[in-house]
């Protein structure tokens, strides 16, 4: 059941991503902008539905922690990334 669930977060992810992306498309010229806009929709859609799948299954805690650790770790990448760009 469990893999079920996470299979379906990821289909619908996708569809989600899918119809942004031609939303986005009709705006702009830029595919680069869209590719990195889409990619990065995806990811936050996929890392809030395993966060939720986690919840779910009562490792909420663990969850929090790995989402807060990915979320100050992108930040500090992109400081980081910031100075030599």
């Amino acid at each position: 059941m469990a893999l079920f669930v996470i299979i379906f977060g990821v289909i619908i992810s996708k569809y989600i991503t899918r119809l942004f992306k031609r939303a986005i498309f009709k705006k702009s010229d830029d595919p680069s902008m869209i590719n990195s806009l889409t990619r990065s929709l995806e990811l936050i859609i996929l890392s809030s539905h395993n966060h939720f799948c986690a919840k779910c299954s009562r490792l909420g805690d663990i969850a929090t922690g790995l989402l807060t650790s990915a979320d100050a770790s992108a930040i500090v990448f992109d400081l980081a990334f910031k100075r030599y760009w």
